[in-house]
């Protein structure tokens, strides 16, 4: 047995529940269509509150549980959920692989009276049992496995400069971006159904977690991991917002061209690269489809396209599976029903700021 938890089916948790007399159970609803991700149910206690299997799991006295719902599996690109109806101080969750390394940190924000918990699992996640930890104890956890694709992308002299040449500029906006990213707003409670897709019926070019080798003008290459997904229209095709949220970046980069982040949950964010202008400014509220860009090339891009790819704490996962539905189902035991939002009414978007012209050339995967 486990030292740090003692999991139980639904029958078993509910009879130890009872035993602790906890009185934070959420009521059991109806079966939802479709069926929400696989959390499983664990009364996560803290080692010691349950004492040895050969003393029949007697309760240790004066011990206080933590209650906890975790999903107990996901591959690389997916979000791991946890949820505790506990009204705590925080909530901080890391999921660490085989070894006791920090593969990732989740962000947790709070629901009702208790918190959520997302955490991102890295495309670069090597299959195998981990562990998730919450205050106080560890849960174990699986990442299960996943392929890839591979491919080759060549470089003009001018992008390979663009890449490879140092650029304080370029070094500035990168950490700016990073740390944008980590950061979490509390009170961003957005959006809690699933995302729609930037663009209709684009041709994709290039997907999530895809194995790149850059092979620059000079005869050298890199290698690197696609951290969202390459979607191909012509320039000028309006880029829709994936969910409802509020900007915290439009602007133009060095790397990713015009560039779009909004923040949907705290911690969990989009971002669109390589536009040929934008409609929304930082601090703007946006609505699920409402246009904040149009497709371009601008950046390091080898052809018109949009690239969008979605971050939670820092971690990129797989955009596609926030389409089908967030990684909980607000409303579905045992996570309640979400807080009330209230989100005020958005400007009428700006017009949307040109990039300079630029010489067409041939559409192909861009980054």
């Amino acid at each position: 047995m486990n030292r740090a938890v003692f999991p139980l089916r639904i029958a078993g948790a509910i009879a130890l529940l009872a035993l602790l007399g906890a009185g934070v159970l959420p009521a059991a609803a109806a079966e939802p269509s479709p069926a929400p991700p696989s959390l499983r149910i664990v009364p996560a206690v803290r080692y010691g509150v349950v004492r040895a299997e050969q003393e029949r799991g007697v309760l240790a006295p004066r011990v206080r549980p933590l209650l906890a719902w975790y999903q107990e599996e996901a591959s690389p690109g997916s979000i791991a959920v946890v949820y505790t109806p506990e009204p705590r101080d925080s909530f901080p969750t890391v999921l660490r692989d085989g070894s006791g390394r920090t593969v990732a940190r989740g962000t947790s924000f709070r629901w009702g009276d208790g918190w959520l918990s997302l955490v991102g699992v890295p495309s670069t996640a090597r299959p195998g049992a981990c562990e998730l930890r919450l205050p106080a104890i560890s849960v174990p956890f699986l990442v299960t496995a996943r392929a890839f694709a591979s491919e080759a992308i060549p470089l003009t002299a001018a992008l390979t400069a663009l890449r490879t040449e140092p650029d304080p500029r370029k070094t500035a906006e990168a950490v700016e971006l990073a740390q944008l990213l980590a950061r979490a707003d509390p009170d961003a409670l957005y959006e809690t159904g699933p995302f729609v897709a930037p663009l209709a019926k684009p041709r994709r070019t290039a997907g999530y977690g895809d194995r790149r080798e850059y092979r620059y003008g000079d005869g050298r290459s890199d290698v690197s991991v696609h951290n969202g997904v390459d979607l191909a229209l012509p320039e000028g095709t309006p880029v829709a917002a994936c969910g409802r949220g509020r900007v915290v970046m439009a602007k133009e980069r060095i790397v990713t061209g015009w560039t779009v982040a909004i923040e949907h949950l705290p911690g969990l964010y989009s971002l669109y690269f390589h536009m040929s202008g934008v409609s929304v400014g930082a601090g703007d509220l946006v609505e699920k489809g409402q246009r904040i860009g149009a497709v371009g090339m601008t950046g390091l891009a080898t052809g018109p396209h949009l690239h969008w790819e979605v971050q939670v704490a820092g971690i990129a996962v797989d955009p596609d599976r926030l389409t089908a539905s967030l990684p909980f189902m607000p409303g579905a035991w045992p996570i309640p029903e979400p807080p009330p939002t209230a989100l005020k009414p958005h400007p009428t978007p700006a017009p949307v700021t040109p990039a300079p012209p630029r010489p067409a050339q041939p559409e192909a995967p861009g980054n």
